[in-house]
């Protein structure tokens, strides 16, 4: 099996291209456990309930209000509406196929933290978000 490296991904957010200023991202992808154990069972027994995907970024903060990418820009726009926004993210950068699919979600981001970190620290920022809709895995445009 062939394995990689992260290093030319794709992220985009409610149709802002961001991959440039991603230090790290994760989909996870997550149903919710239910209990469905009943009387004469002899160990539990579980059943997959709804899909409660979150997608969580880490990234190089910036400022810059002119960008049609600005990270403060982009996100906090998103924070304030408090409405889901597609996220599409695929590992490379190359065309979404069965090598390299595409995650397609809708999100809401809840928290925001604009400024942290300690003096002489990357200017970094976090944000998750919390999914709205099933993922869906694109292996062709």
């Amino acid at each position: 099996m062939a394995t990689g490296y992260i290093n030319t991904g794709s992220v985009v957010i409610n149709d802002v291209i961001l991959t440039a200023r991603v230090k790290s991202y994760s989909v996870d992808l997550r149903k919710d456990q239910i209990d469905d154990t009943a009387l004469n069972d002899t160990a539990h027994s579980y059943m997959a309930g709804l899909q409660n995907n979150e997608v969580t970024f880490e990234f190089q903060q910036d400022f810059i209000a002119a960008a049609t990418n600005a990270t403060d820009a982009t996100l906090y726009a998103i924070w304030n509406a408090g409405v889901a926004v597609t996220i599409l993210v695929r590992v490379t950068s190359a065309a979404i196929s069965a090598t390299n699919p595409e995650y397609q979600l809708s999100g809401v981001l809840f928290d925001y933290s604009p400024v942290s970190g300690a003096v002489g620290d990357e200017s970094l920022t976090t944000a998750t978000f919390m999914c709205t809709t099933i993922a869906t895995r694109a292996t062709s445009a």
